[in-house]
């Protein structure tokens, strides 16, 4: 029997022949009960795809927001670098103007034989007369008591004075008795005349000699004190840029907190179910977390200071039954002991100021104390951390509480250097590197200054500044060539010249160009930034931008060499990358008590057409079409930066998945940026210098490192991310 025979006799069992006139809407009633599985499964559907997306979109933004964190991670310590190798320029500054300026007078005076230059240690005879360059030979000392310094041959009779070349010891001027007959005048008479004439020609002479102790004093104590303030100076930038690094609030370079620009570009990149479902962003500095925020001042333990202390020497003159020499330390003022080397000293430090500088080292945190830099700690790695959280509501889920979601991301800074290790190990439990002098990267510089460890004694001649042109370098200012790359300008200063406001200077003197040139280079530093010689010291003058030769040859020496590139991230335009932002938002730094303004690369001089010199500038002087080095010696000198391309060592984005050192762009821009883009190394294509970024993973941080030199073990970060609980 059919299914229809059934219901008609079902039918006709209740009393009613009533027939089934219409079979439709069968399946309407099974697809309506079908239709509400099917809508779940289509809700669910839509719902777990709009919940991956978002998941997915999430992620995304908090990369975004980790990348963005990174960057201006990176920028502050490409800040810092850069200024780090300032510190460095300081310092190779000084050394030059202690071993080449300062020593002229090894060259015998106008027209005189040009010397080779002193080294290591030796007797004064050495130092006065052996000039060889073996390893036994004489150390550097300075004396201006020589014709190429005005200061010192005004004081003369012919100008031409000579007390580093040939020193004598015992001078007298007896009478000189005549006999004369006939109509000769009266021989008494006569003989107290050529008395009184020798006797006043032996006064100038004993007085000369007394002067020169005091201006080889003042030359040295003007170099060290210049370099303190200058060093000085950009120490304080760092230490503002170091504790603004290491702090929970980080703030970028228009001072404005990280953070809150972390939670915009997050908030920014949302969905907008996400972004209404009252998102949270949370924002970590890896380099608060750890200690590595700690110190005497925040940040030491991330980037400590290099502490050291410079010895310079000097030659001491007095007059003892004659003209007595000897060699005496900057700190040995004192020795000048006649009442007119007293009085000279004081009209020449009427407020004792630099006889305070050059006593010695203040305490450990004062700007003022001699410095190499800093070293950044590898253990405490730089790195940012994002994490956000939503609850989007779905549009099939209108009821009941939403589903959170959550993403975190990591990035940091890489590729950079801030500058060298003062050791070449570095180990995880120590807040500095090796301090000892055998294992220094830079064996040429003064040694690390620990604290209370004392000042050196007025022999300690490795205390002497000097530095490496090139890794492995034994000689760097020491060196015959390094010296002689200047020396041709120098000696043509003896020429005599024309004098500022009209006029000739004496044909028997040198002109005044050397010693005013040197001193322009201190006219009102604190406002100008610039601690570069300048060719003269009037007003007038400097904002005329009268410039001299002295000036390229300064700027050339302190221009970028093969030691600088291996070891610091340099930028090529530091002054307007750098210098210029960091002065137009003044409140990211302090730099008292100094009441200077943030320097530029040294030879920027602020408030005149030289304002935005840079490390081309540099660069250009020590290489371009002319040169302030000797152009015969130019194609030895293989340690110089020929081009700013050069200066491009760092790594530079290759491919997205491919992180390995770029060698086909080391030094190399195929396309330089615009004058106003913000690149760092000025190169849109090609390579670059300073800090790139990369997005990396909770358990790369987490694991084992080693950071700290070839010999030492693995170790854990100061900082991980594992010590903050849920991140």
């Amino acid at each position: 029997m059919s299914w229809r025979e059934v219901f008609e006799s079902l039918w006709r069992s209740t009393g009613r022949r009533r027939p089934l006139r219409s079979e439709m809407g069968q399946v309407s009633i099974f697809l309506a009960l079908i239709f509400q599985v099917l809508f779940v499964f289509f809700a669910m559907v839509i719902n777990m795809g709009l919940f991956v997306h978002d998941k997915i979109n999430l992620q995304n933004a908090v990369d975004l927001g980790a990348f963005y964190a990174a960057g201006k991670q990176a920028e502050l310590m490409n800040e810092i670098a850069h200024i780090n190798f300032q510190i460095r320029q300081d310092y190779k500054l000084l050394a030059f103007r202690y071993h080449v300026l300062g020593t002229l007078g090894r060259d015998g005076g106008p027209g005189g034989t040009m010397r080779p230059p002193a080294r290591s240690t030796g007797a004064l005879q050495d130092v006065m007369q052996n000039h060889s360059v073996t390893a036994s030979g004489p150390i550097p000392i300075s004396c201006i008591a020589h014709p190429y310094w005005w200061e010192f041959a005004s004081l003369t009779v012919d100008g031409n004075e000579h007390y580093c070349w040939q020193p004598t010891n015992g001078y007298s001027a007896p009478p000189v008795a005549i006999n004369a007959t006939g109509g000769a005048p009266d021989t008494a008479a006569l003989n107290a005349a050529i008395q009184q004439n020798a006797m006043a020609a032996y006064a100038q002479y004993i007085a000369s000699c007394n002067s020169a102790s005091p201006l080889n004093w003042s030359y040295l104590a003007n170099i060290l004190g210049m370099y303190k303030f200058s060093v000085a100076t950009r120490k304080q930038t760092i230490w503002s840029l170091r504790s603004n690094l290491v702090s929970g609030d980080i703030r970028d370079r228009d001072n404005q907190t990280i953070r809150e620009g972390v939670r915009k570009t997050v908030l920014k990149n949302l969905t907008e179910a996400s972004r209404n479902s009252q998102a949270s962003v949370d924002f970590i500095n890896g380099l608060s977390q750890g200690d590595c925020a700690g110190g005497a001042r925040p940040g030491e333990n991330t980037i400590p200071e290099i502490l050291t202390t410079q010895l310079l020497y000097f030659m001491r003159t007095w007059e003892s039954g004659g003209c007595n020499f000897a060699i005496a330390a900057q700190s040995q003022w004192a020795s000048l002991t006649s009442g007119d080397q007293q009085q000279q000293i004081n009209a020449l430090d009427p407020t004792g100021i630099l006889r305070a500088v050059v006593a010695g080292e203040p305490n450990q945190q004062d700007p003022f104390h001699s410095s190499l830099g800093f070293e950044k700690n590898p253990w405490c790695m730089a790195w940012v951390g994002v994490k956000a959280r939503a609850s989007p509501r779905k549009p099939f889920a209108p009821f009941g509480q939403p589903i959170g979601i959550e993403a975190r991301a990591f990035a940091q800074p890489f590729g950079g250097r801030i500058g060298p290790w003062y050791g070449n190990r570095w180990s995880s439990s120590d807040l500095i590197s090796s301090s000892d002098p055998s294992s220094r990267t830079d064996r040429l510089t003064s040694p690390r200054q620990l604290p209370g460890a004392g000042l050196p004694g007025s022999a300690s001649f490795d205390y002497i500044p000097n530095f490496s042109r090139f890794p492995g370098d034994q000689l760097g200012m020491q060196s015959q060539l390094a010296q002689g790359l200047g020396r041709v300008f120098l000696r043509s200063l003896a020429v005599p010249q024309p004098v500022p406001g009209g006029g000739t200077a004496n044909p028997q003197r040198p002109a005044n160009r050397l010693m005013n040139a040197w001193f322009g280079g201190f006219y009102n530093v604190a406002s100008t930034g610039d601690p570069i010689a300048y060719d003269y010291i009037t007003p007038s003058m400097v904002s005329n931008n009268v410039l001299a030769g002295l000036r390229n040859l300064e700027m050339a020496v302190v221009a970028p060499n093969l030691f600088d590139v291996a070891y610091y991230s340099i930028d090529p335009q530091g002054t307007t990358t750098f210098a210029n932002p960091l002065r137009q938002n003044s409140g990211r730094v302090t730099l008292a008590p100094t009441g200077a303004i943030v320097a530029g690369d040294l030879g920027s001089h602020a408030g005149t057409s030289l304002a935005n010199i840079n490390l081309e500038a540099q660069i250009e002087a020590a290489n371009g079409s002319q040169p302030a080095f000797d152009p015969q010696l130019m194609p030895q000198v293989h340690w110089m930066i020929r081009d700013w391309r050069n200066l491009l060592t760092m790594w530079a984005p290759h491919r997205a998945t491919n992180f390995a050192f770029p060698t086909e762009r080391f030094g190399q821009c195929a396309q330089a940026a615009l004058p106003d883009s913000p690149i760092p190394g000025k190169c849109a294509i090609g390579g670059r210098s300073g800090y790139s970024v990369r997005l990396i993973s909770r358990e790369h941080l987490n694991g084992k490192w080693k950071v700290g030199g070839a010999d030492t073990t693995e170790a854990d970060l100061k900082n991980p991310p594992s010590q903050l609980g849920d991140w």
